[in-house]
């Protein structure tokens, strides 16, 4: 991200505006495949206390785009933990495919219905699931279905912003 994305996205950050971020998909010279990085300013934002979901600017976005918007991460204030709201196009998934993570991961499912693999069992999963991939346990999720899915992704304790997210496995 340059100064000036950098400067918006906290500009935005401070009035309550939603923060959106693309997940990128970066090949690692020393692994074969790719790893997951999360382009995110490295500052913090004053902290507020009530977050919201940008609903209009998922509904505004492309049916085959993933958008991840940044609800509470360590440019906003977090010491123990980040959440996300994430859409996935139908069709699309983790892009890193088996992957596994140094932190926690849980998903809250609020639209949709997402197609998840843990430990060699797929499960769908629909509004109003909770899912949690335990930290060092390969897992992977897709969205199989028709339509796009919506979840809010929390992550503790709060991911090294230097480290990648993601290792494929």
């Amino acid at each position: 991200m340059n100064d000036k994305s950098r400067r918006e996205f906290l500009k935005k950050a401070a009035l309550g505006g939603a923060a959106l971020s693309v997940m990128r998909v970066t090949p690692s010279a020393a692994q074969s495949k790719p790893a997951i990085n999360i382009d995110m300013p490295k500052t913090s934002a004053p902290m507020e206390y009530v977050r919201r979901v940008d609903f209009a600017a998922i509904a505004k976005s492309s049916a085959n785009e993933r958008l991840t918007q940044i609800l509470f991460d360590h440019t906003s204030g977090a010491k123990t933990c980040s959440i996300f709201c994430i859409k996935t196009p139908a069709g699309g998934g983790s892009p890193a495919g088996m992957h596994v993570h140094a932190v926690d991961q849980i998903f809250y499912i609020l639209s949709g219905t997402m197609s998840i693999e843990i430990e060699s069992k797929q499960y769908n999963c629909s509004p109003g699931s909770l899912i949690i991939f335990p930290a060092g346990v390969p897992h992977r999720n897709w969205n199989g279905g028709s339509e796009p899915t919506v979840h809010l992704a929390f992550n503790t304790p709060l991911p090294d912003p230097d480290a990648p997210f993601a290792k494929s496995v």
